[in-house]
């Protein structure tokens, strides 16, 4: 039983450590591109059949809408 905890803990570890790279990589990505203040503009040139799958909103994660993500 403690070894699986261990592995539990192990594998959140790593999980949260790449999900924080990601969002690094995002932000890094996103250096470039000038602050917009409201995201729904950049998000709005998506047509409605883009949204088949469930997680088609993980295409929405653009070098710019990371930069509307951050402090002007």
């Amino acid at each position: 039983m403690r070894k699986w905890v261990l592995g539990g803990h192990i594998a959140l570890v790593i999980l949260g450590f790449a999900i924080s790279i990601a969002l690094a990589a995002g932000l890094w990505q996103s250096r470039h591109y000038a602050y917009v203040a409201d995201i729904g503009s950049l998000l709005a040139h998506r047509g409605v059949g883009d949204y088949t799958l469930s997680m088609s909103h993980f295409f929405d994660l653009t070098g710019a809408s990371f930069a509307s993500l951050r402090l002007p």
